[in-house]
């Protein structure tokens, strides 16, 4: 049986890569815009269904997220994953 590969899986899958990298740079925090991370949508400060779906995803796997903002002229929003 072959199992299918949700979008979450994909998602996920896209941010590890990024992890892996950062952390081979000595990094120990991620900041992500990848599935609509920074978009409007976040001004509410609640997730969509998919974008809490990955942060679980992501928390089970033992990552801390958050998602965090910045406002200058306009509000930079972003998943910030870290790990030690």
């Amino acid at each position: 049986m072959v199992k299918a590969i949700q979008p979450t899986d994909t998602h996920v899958a896209e941010i590890l890569e990024a992890v892996k990298a950062a952390a081979q740079e000595g990094k120990t925090t991620l900041k992500t815009y990848a599935r609509d991370f920074g978009s409007g949508n976040l001004y509410g400060g609640q997730p969509t269904v998919a974008q809490a779906a990955v942060i679980a995803r992501l928390n089970e796997l033992g990552f801390k997220t958050a998602i965090r903002s910045e406002c200058r002229q306009f509000v930079d929003i972003w998943l910030e994953v870290s790990w030690e």
